[in-house]
């Protein structure tokens, strides 16, 4: 998960080495269709879960670096489908433009976590890594139709994926929510 199985372009990968050396120490773990064939370069973001001992610390240093206000950042609580278990983080979102390829910028979710959860949250992202043939061209057409197509709303195609990444492969419907738009500890 360190690494992404679709090849990036020098400038994604030079941002993200960047990025790496600037967090210090933190752990970038790569998930979702970067993992997958039903990547859309361009147009399918980039999903990176950052591992961290001090969530606050990590947060306002990944904010300064992507020039981001802390309204941005969302709290969001995860019940673990494996385990039952709930874990708390934060997501926000960030699209990136390369002064030399202004033309291709790319979008970053991030999902910042307490290193305590990185066993379990890893363990159900790498489930998603290897999909059945059916699957992957489920979401290779979704994301043609919903990207170049534009024949789909965005609630439809993120309703359509989670239920092929979920049902289509046997796995249950992961309880994901949004708590807030600011997390209490920058109140």
């Amino acid at each position: 998960m360190e690494t992404t199985n679709n090849k990036l372009p020098n400038y994604v990968n030079e941002y993200f080495n960047r990025l790496k050396l600037y967090l210090d120490g933190d752990k970038l773990l790569y998930y979702g269709s970067i993992q997958r064939s039903d990547y859309f370069h361009g147009e399918s973001d980039i999903d990176v879960a950052i591992f961290c001992d001090n969530e606050q610390s990590t947060i306002n240093r990944l904010l300064n670096y992507i020039k981001r206000p802390k309204q941005k950042v969302k709290k969001i609580v995860w019940q673990l489908s494996t385990t039952n278990k709930f874990v708390y983080g934060y997501k926000v979102s960030y699209t990136y433009i390369d002064n030399n390829n202004i033309n291709k910028p790319f979008r970053i979710e991030f999902a910042i976590y307490n290193n305590k959860f990185q066993n379990d949250i890893s363990s159900i992202h790498k489930r998603k890594f290897t999909l059945p043939w059916y699957i992957s061209w489920y979401l290779c057409i979704l994301k043609f139709i919903f990207y170049r197509l534009q024949l789909l709303s965005l609630d439809s195609y993120k309703y359509l994926k989670n239920y092929g990444l979920t049902k289509g492969i046997g796995m249950p419907t992961e309880l994901f929510l949004v708590l807030d738009n600011n997390p209490g500890f920058y109140k």
